[in-house]
């Protein structure tokens, strides 16, 4: 990877051993993934200039491929090292929301080198998993997230979403139940979260029940951003039943 100042920061786990520069001795899994997270913590602590950093949480919501983000804020007692995690999350949600995926995936796996507990690494991994439609591996990032998370209604709302998709693949009715749970749930909170009301119609949509899909959309249309719907899906759902 392209230095940011520290000259060449190795990927870990592309092999258990890599050779030298020399080409002549070879470095163990365990020797790289100190050098990563060493070349990580120099890398942050110098962009952050040893500034206590507050918990941004970020949500990148998908519908039928749209993104949508909205910020929340959550305070705590942080380590210096869970800090520098918390900011270098906070990029990788950066470059997510600009498309970069790669760039987004590198960051918050640097995070979970430095914290392998970090909620915001972990929501972002679930993310991009959930983006490439591997439904089973996010379910599984937002579950370890879920403890620190679990109070966040955008949070819920991502991981109603993979519950609902990896139920629907699975064949999982119970998962499915639980998602359509977690929608409600937020619903109850925060009743004008259009994408909440959004993702819940798509879910049901899946499922064949169009009758319920088109009472949430009703619903969402009359949010505040009710105009931002999503049209092809409700071209969708008109598709298989008329709008009643």
């Amino acid at each position: 990877m392209p230095s940011r100042g520290l000259g060449f920061v190795p990927r870990c786990g592309d092999s258990d051993k890599q050779q030298s520069a020399n080409g002549n001795h070879h470095m163990t899994n365990k020797a790289m993934r100190l050098i990563c997270l060493l070349a990580a913590v120099l890398l942050a602590t110098a962009q952050m200039g040893l500034r206590t950093v507050l918990i941004v949480s970020l949500s990148l919501i998908y519908v039928q491929g749209a993104l949508a983000q909205t910020p929340a804020a959550s305070t705590g007692q942080r380590t210096g090292l869970q800090q520098i995690a918390d900011k270098t999350s906070m990029e990788a949600w950066t470059a997510l929301r600009a498309g970069q995926f790669d760039d987004a995936n590198y960051r918050f796996n640097q995070a979970l080198l430095l914290d392998r507990s970090n909620a915001l690494a972990l929501w972002g991994i679930a993310v991009i998993h959930a983006q490439k439609e591997e439904f089973e591996e996010s379910r599984k990032s937002f579950e370890k997230a879920e403890p620190s998370l679990s109070n966040d209604v955008n949070f819920n709302v991502d991981y109603a979403r993979t519950l609902g998709y990896a139920g629907i693949a699975a064949h999982n009715e119970t998962m499915v139940i639980n998602a359509f749970e977690r929608f409600k749930k937020v619903y109850e909170i925060a009743p004008e979260h259009r994408v909440n009301l959004e993702n819940w119609a798509v879910i049901l949509f899946n499922t064949g029940n169009y009758a319920e899909a088109w009472e949430k959309i009703k619903l969402a249309e009359k949010t505040p951003s009710g105009k931002n719907i999503n049209k092809k899906f409700v071209d969708a759902l008109q598709s298989k039943m008329p709008r009643p």
